[in-house]
């Protein structure tokens, strides 16, 4: 059976087979992959489901947990939102420690919010010291303690609350001699300034005073730990050993022989006035004697830069008004409607060109295979052709869609085209002049890419991208942080990373399941925004600006806080199109860049040498 995650839903067990909800009507998977099959609780804005994913047979078991957005205001429930957008992207790096659990996605459903983590089996410390029957010697609780701290330290380091510090949340696999911290579901970003109320989240045996008034700290999850060791010393409920008329803890008279190193940190890390109580892990693992590593700074590339020159160059045109390319194949538009073919060795589709000139042109794309192209015009016209028996025949026009075509893509098997016209997404299939409406976003949309496992990116104005998946036609989840509109949108081989440029003069490698930063630059060598963004099999990123700037970028680190390019080339002119010279698929070591002003620049690939200090690859 498969769960409903329609909190509203009258009957939300379905038969497997599934993938609508029999009662409401609900989508049941998400991202056609991941479904809930049984709720583990509710609360008042949340919920927590076991899930599985439908897409392997290894460790099929996940979790789901579903958040609704807290305010009385649409503005506060969209500030809400959007903190929790900013919390995923620093869960999405901060799960990458082996002791916690993986965030393996993030949608959005309406005003809802998923995360779908790593489901982690075995013991959780509440039931081992159930089954224990009796309490921990000192021996026992300091190794604990040292184990655990460590990872406490790690998720503050990269700015992380976990606010429900409890022993259910602590879990040890079955063949693991390790704790793990599971259920993240209440971290927040950790804020550096005043704490100011808001939500209160936690389990109040165990959270600090603070926390109980929505102003939780870090300091708040060491009294959690301190509050924990407390119980597994004694035995007791937390609330038993609290004496709230005195305001202090009641347990050194109950274990007293415990070394007086640990005694004193306990009381340290429990003590209810936020001045008094130990400041954060790293103090507390001083006092323990334990080395501390540093995560907090991420690393720092010390890559130069070096110029890059083209192999060769050529006019194809006075100027170019638009260009498309989809692998290796390449089109473009002169300012008078006339086609350019691109010279060898990029692809060319077919020749001869269709010979009637298209005015107004806004938007041009090309399928994969150069057999169909397709013009968007400035009055909401699409035009296309097909190759067929030797010649370009044109498809019906799709005319009148009320305002100017802004982007085109075709999806990878070239069979349906994606329009993007002001705020609205169309799909139309092959020849078809009847829509499929796919979706809206707030802001008119100003750029889209399409990778080959067929899921779509779309930019607005307002800097923010949205994931679609084109299968099911379903939002997935909506990625945040530029200022300003995005210029240009890309994807990596694997599908995984989306390259994201915009107007704020940055550039973003993302994990597109989460919305995860990998890495960002910042005007690292580009005067005028990027305007056109390609990538290769083997994970480099060329990059062409509105400065007549190209750029190879290396694949992100994990961690790396700034992205630092291989080489910069300078062109004479904002570039139009940059693309690897290679079939789709392969590494396509060489690469080209077309300008606005007609300018084709070929470049071989930039000579790298293995780095001195583990880095994957650096220019000699």
């Amino acid at each position: 059976m498969s769960h409903c995650l329609n909190p509203n839903c009258a009957r939300p067990q379905n038969p497997d087979a599934h993938r609508f909800c029999a009662s409401c009507g609900g989508r049941l998977r998400l991202g056609d992959r991941y479904e809930a099959v049984h709720p583990l609780g509710t609360g008042r804005n949340s919920g927590t489901f076991l899930g599985r994913d439908r897409h392997t047979l290894v460790q099929p078991q996940c979790l789901i947990k579903v958040f609704t957005p807290v305010g009385t205001t649409r503005a506060e429930r969209a500030t809400a939102t959007e903190r929790f957008r900013q919390m995923v992207q620093m869960l999405d790096i901060a799960s990458q420690h082996p002791q916690i659990p993986n965030l393996l996605g993030y949608f959005e459903r309406g005003d809802r919010q998923m995360l779908v983590l790593q489901f982690v089996a075995g013991e959780t410390l509440a039931q081992t010291l159930a089954r224990k029957a009796g309490p921990w010697d000192a021996a026992e609780v300091e190794a604990w303690l040292r184990e655990v701290l460590p990872l406490v330290h790690y998720l503050h380091q990269h700015q992380i609350v976990h606010r429900d510090l409890k022993p259910q949340n602590f879990r040890k696999p079955p063949g693991s001699d390790r704790w793990w911290l599971v259920d993240l579901g209440a971290a927040k970003p950790l804020d550096p300034s005043p704490a100011q109320p808001g939500t209160v989240i936690g389990s109040a045996e165990y959270a600090a005073p603070e926390q109980l008034r929505g102003e939780a700290t870090e300091a708040s999850d060491l009294y959690s730990l301190g509050v924990i060791c407390l119980h597994l010393l004694t035995g007791l409920s937390p609330f038993a050993l609290f004496d709230g008329v005195q305001g202090c803890w009641r347990w050194r008279s109950i274990v007293p022989d415990v070394p007086d190193t640990l005694a004193t940190l306990l009381d340290g890390l429990v003590e209810p006035t936020l001045g008094d109580r130990c400041p954060s892990a790293a103090v507390a693992m001083q006092r323990l004697g334990m080395p501390i590593l540093s995560v907090a700074t991420p690393t720092v590339e010390q890559r130069v830069t070096v110029p890059w020159s083209p192999t060769q160059t050529q006019s194809l045109a006075p100027a170019i008004a638009l260009a498309a390319a989809s692998g290796d194949c390449l089109i473009a538009l002169a300012p008078d409607g006339t086609w350019v073919a691109p010279p060898a060795p990029a692809r060319s589709p077919p020749l001869p060109l269709p010979e009637t000139p298209i005015p107004y042109a806004s938007a041009i794309a090309i399928s994969p295979d150069g057999h169909t192209l397709a013009i968007g015009t400035r009055h909401g016209d699409i035009l296309r052709w097909h190759w067929r028996d030797s010649a370009w025949q044109a498809q019906p026009a799709i005319a009148a869609l009320g305002t100017a075509v802004t982007a085109l893509a075709f999806i990878p098997s070239g069979e349906e085209l994606i329009s993007a016209c002001d705020r609205t997404l169309t799909r139309w299939a092959a020849g078809a002049t009847t829509p499929r409406p796919l979706g809206q976003q707030d802001s008119p949309i100003t750029a889209i890419a399409i990778n080959t496992s067929g899921e779509l990116a779309s930019g607005d104005r307002d800097g923010r991208v949205v994931l679609w998946h084109l299968g099911t036609g379903e939002m997935l989840r909506t990625l945040t942080g530029h200022q300003g509109a995005i210029s240009a949108l890309g994807w990596t081989a694997q599908d995984t990373i989306l390259v994201s440029a915009a107007w704020d003069m940055t550039l973003w490698w993302r994990q597109a399941s989460t919305g995860g930063i990998r890495q960002r630059a910042r005007a690292a060598g580009f005067a005028l925004p990027i305007r056109a963004v390609a990538a290769n099999a083997a994970g480099r990123v060329l990059t062409g600006s509105q400065d007549g700037s190209v750029q190879d970028w290396p694949t992100p680190n994990q961690g790396s806080s700034t992205a630092i390019p291989y080489t910069t080339a300078r062109l004479s002119g904002p570039i139009a199109r940059v693309m690897f010279l290679g079939k789709p698929g392969t590494t396509g070591d060489r690469s080209a860049a077309l300008t606005q002003g007609g300018q084709w620049a070929e470049f071989d690939p930039p000579i790298l040498a293995p780095s001195p200090k583990n880095r994957p690859w650096e220019p000699r």
